[in-house]
């Protein structure tokens, strides 16, 4: 019975160092900027704690990868105490997704908490907009064949 309690006890043991090995080692992947290797750990882990959930969106957001960031940068805003660099990184990936609207408000909220003041609200679309009616000839682009 000691023997299997014994046994028991060592195979637990391991099992958390080996977990703990493979966070240590998706942060120096991290470090590093190997992002796509780094965002494989942070997958693998069981328990995303906060900062997993942060770098699997960094890992995303940095390989330019904005679905994957968004889902990631959501889990990650639902928690009140997040630094703001995130909520701007969010909006970014929203933007990159082309969900303007939502990006406009994650940034509002990231200028809030950032500068402790919001500053003059433009808001994506309409600086498109305006951006247009400034161009005197808008650029349209056509579909051409390739020969």
């Amino acid at each position: 019975m000691k023997k299997i309690i014994i046994s028991l006890l060592i195979l637990t043991f391991s099992a958390q160092l080996l977990v703990a090995q493979n966070l240590r080692r998706a942060n120096q992947l991290f470090e590093k900027r190997a992002y796509v290797d780094a965002a494989e750990l942070f997958l693998n882990e069981k328990d995303k704690t906060q900062e997993v959930i942060e770098k699997l969106g960094d890992c995303y957001y940095f390989n330019s990868q904005m679905k994957d960031a968004v889902v990631w940068y959501q889990e990650a805003v639902k928690n009140n105490e997040i630094e703001p660099i995130y909520l701007h990184r969010y909006a970014q990936a929203l933007k990159g997704t082309n969900n303007f609207t939502e990006a406009d408000k994650w940034l509002t909220k990231y200028q809030e908490r950032n500068q402790g003041v919001t500053s003059a609200k433009i808001g994506t679309l309409n600086y498109f907009e305006s951006l247009n009616k400034e161009i005197e000839r808008p650029y349209i682009i056509h579909k051409t064949s390739l020969n």
